[in-house]
């Protein structure tokens, strides 16, 4: 099984990589108009690429959550932890939801929605991703820093206990 994990995620690694390749050398848009590409004429690689983005956030979030529910199953006692980490889900989505449903619609928004034929809905649906994409961010960039700094805290101590 954990074989199989492992081949998913160097996959998913590898598209994510790809595209990011693609995005940095195919460029997405000059002056607001979409250019005719061979690859994907319809979709810019920016557009692929924010595509890809929704879909690895929505696999984090299934992926936590089977997680907690297979964490739940195999050990009852570790219920606590399982709930932990759907309330952790929920307050990520509960804060994206209140941030995009907070922000006005502004009349360059109201243009880029006709633009792209999105609707309303469309838009505050993306928007919530987007927010969930940063506070995710932004918790993982504390969660490596807090590691880092405790390692380095931890390794302190033990040479003065030398």
């Amino acid at each position: 099984m954990k074989t199989a994990f492992k081949i998913v995620l160097w996959s998913l690694i590898c598209v994510s990589v790809g595209l990011a390749v693609w995005v940095a050398i195919d460029g997405s848009a000059v002056g607001g108009e979409k250019l005719q590409r061979p690859l994907l004429a319809e979709k810019t690689s920016l557009e692929v690429c924010m595509y890809w983005i929704y879909a690895m956030v929505g696999i984090a979030f299934a992926s936590l959550l089977y997680a907690a529910i297979t964490n739940f199953v195999c050990r009852p006692s570790g219920w606590i932890k399982t709930l932990i980490s759907v309330g952790a889900v929920a307050a990520v989505v509960g804060a994206s939801v209140g941030l995009a449903l907070g922000q006005k619609i502004t009349a360059a928004d109201t243009a880029l929605m006709q633009a792209h034929e999105t609707s309303e809905l469309g838009w505050r649906l993306s928007q919530i991703g987007i927010y969930a994409i940063y506070i995710v961010a932004g918790l993982t960039i504390l969660a490596v820093l807090y590691s880092i700094v405790n390692g380095l805290v931890q390794k302190a101590i033990n040479a003065f206990k030398m």
